[in-house]
């Protein structure tokens, strides 16, 4: 569930939007407990296009007249991802290949509001289908820091520093575009648009989109409880650092609005009692975070700089929790610029 507030400064309005949507669907499986080998895939949605705009302004030919534009996006792109890691030590190494697709449509209707004629709006689309395929690898490295056995509880307290990196490769997707030029009318019983005429229709416009090269490193230290039972963070801190290429885009081979970027996250989470504890909210996982940097959208040539606090709690479903299985709703709430 997806609920956010937008409130713009120039000009002022507040627009309010609600998703339900999966944010990832993922499964992890070993292949092989005692050579460390595992395998993964899933899939998740990576980017969205969803937005509704109405702009009503006077008409430069007839002041008295009005012209009413409707500005409407949808699509999204998609990835269906599987990959393979294996560990030596504490040295890890894998590598994800995925398949990525989608669709985005964008469209303007113009209509002129005037009372003595009757003029046809205008309906001017485009809509690009994409595909292709890229590859992901990665790095982890796990430094001990040290462990302790509490003797009453038996609770073994492991503590580690977790060391990691990960690239997508520059990659390249498949492209087909149609674009439409048509005048309309609007149904008067469903208000969906009913074509008039298609003043221009080209379907098939084959190109290519050029995806850059992205990259994260980052690290983690954590507190880890275990029993014979359950094997839990107590605590953990990270941050990793993310950039991309992105000024490396082209759609069409033509650049767009995009530039180099960055972004820093950090965060920490914690748990009151989370192995022995007998009360909700002793086994409830607290979390607090921020991110800053700058967005690869620059549509002003200003820059668009990011900066966000974010809180959770994740709730326990199951009284007890065994190794590797868990049941959990998590939340979280996001208030940044």
């Amino acid at each position: 569930l997806d609920a956010r507030s937008l409130r713009s400064a120039n000009p002022v309005g507040k627009y309010n939007a609600t998703n339900v949507s999966p944010a990832y669907l993922q499964l992890a499986i070993p292949l092989s407990s005692t050579k460390n080998v595992a395998m993964v895939f899933g899939l998740r949605p990576k980017t969205k296009v969803s937005y509704s705009l109405s702009q009503t302004e006077p008409a430069v030919f007839n002041p008295a007249d009005s012209i009413q534009n409707l500005y409407e996006g949808n699509g999204g792109l998609y990835d269906v991802f599987a990959g393979i890691g294996k560990r030596w030590k504490n040295f890890s190494v894998g590598v994800n290949v995925g398949y990525e697709f989608g669709k985005k449509s964008t469209g303007t209707r113009v209509g002129i509001i005037d009372t003595a004629f009757l003029y046809f709006k205008s309906n001017s689309e485009t809509s690009t289908n994409f595909w292709g395929v890229y590859v992901n690898p990665g790095i982890a490295y796990l430094i001990p820091l040290g462990s302790h056995i509490d003797p009453v509880t038996k609770i073994t307290s492991n503590y580690s520093l977790q060391l990691g990196g990960s690239a997508t490769l520059s990659h390249d997707l498949k492209a087909n575009q149609k674009i439409t030029r048509e005048t309309f009318v609007y149904d008067g019983v469903s208000g969906a648009p009913v074509r008039i005429d298609s003043v221009s229709v080209v379907p098939n416009i084959l190109g290519k989109i050029k995806m850059p090269m992205t990259y994260t490193a980052g690290f983690m230290i954590n507190k880890v409880l275990s029993n014979a039972y359950v094997s839990i963070n107590k605590w953990a801190f990270g941050a990793d650092y993310t950039a991309g290429n992105w000024s490396d885009y082209r759609f069409y081979n033509a650049k767009d609005l995009t530039v180099n970027n960055w972004m820093i996250h950090a965060g920490g989470e914690f748990s009151p009692d989370p192995v022995s504890g007998t009360k909700f909210w002793s086994r409830a996982i607290y979390r607090l975070g921020f991110y800053t940097g700058n967005d690869y959208l620059d549509l002003d040539g200003n820059g668009y700089k990011i900066s966000a606090a974010t809180f959770g709690i994740g709730f326990h479903l199951k009284k007890k929790n065994y190794i590797n299985q868990f049941t959990m709703i998590n939340t979280a709430l996001e208030l940044g610029k």
